[in-house]
């Protein structure tokens, strides 16, 4: 019995585990961001209506779907009826390479810093 209480607490512990990367995107604009979606090329994240300077912070998961192989990070910015995007970052065999990203939008520019897991 003891043995079976264990099983479903590793079990429990194992899958209840968030997997992935914080995103926190800052409009420094003067302007509504209308959307912006995130990807690791197998998962996507979405904020909708990011008023100007103002901050948001969603995660990018990596337990679904994780075809444990090399990539990296895309941004897609739509605003006024402009697209943006840019690719930043990499991940290897499916593990991220950085706990946390800092996005800050400008009018000209995305800015991306990423904080590592080995600081």
């Amino acid at each position: 019995m003891k043995n079976l209480f264990f099983y479903f607490f590793i079990l429990f512990i194992v899958t209840s585990c968030n997997y992935g990367v914080d995103f926190e995107i800052q409009n420094s604009t003067n302007s509504l961001l209308d959307s912006i979606i995130l990807t690791n090329g197998f998962n996507n994240a979405k904020v909708f209506d990011l008023k100007p300077q103002k901050t948001k912070e969603i995660f990018l998961d990596f337990k679904v779907n994780n075809p444990n192989q090399d990539g990296l990070y895309g941004i897609q910015v739509f605003s006024n009826k402009v697209l943006r995007g840019q690719y930043f970052g990499y991940y290897s065999n499916g593990i991220p390479s950085s706990e946390n990203y800092i996005i800050e939008i400008k009018k000209d520019t995305i800015l991306v810093e990423s904080e590592n897991y080995n600081n």
